[in-house]
């Protein structure tokens, strides 16, 4: 799993909390995450998830439910012990929306 992916996923959710403002950057290099080609399977479901929050945290459900729809797809294909954990988070954060 990436580090960058696990710490822009946490200043998503701390800056999320203080100000939608801060989040449309973030919310670019998450789903740039999610398209590279070169991270893990799972790294890249991480970054979805993480656009999805952002979405979410601006108000934009429907565009979030897209991006959890991608992390979803990636984590249905086995390749990582913690995948069921973090598909069980990410079906969490699809039903809040």
């Amino acid at each position: 799993m990436s580090n960058q992916v696990v710490e822009l996923a946490d200043a998503i959710k701390e800056k999320g909390r203080r100000s939608a403002e801060e989040l449309p950057p973030l919310l670019e290099r998450a789903e740039e995450f999610g398209r590279d080609e070169k991270l893990t399977p799972l790294s890249r479901a991480l970054a979805w998830r993480a656009a999805g929050n952002a979405l979410q945290l601006m108000n934009r459900f429907e565009s979030a439910l897209v991006r959890y729809d991608s992390a979803i797809a990636f984590l249905q294909e086995p390749s990582s012990p913690t995948q069921g954990e973090e598909l069980g988070r990410t079906l969490h954060a699809k039903v809040d929306c």
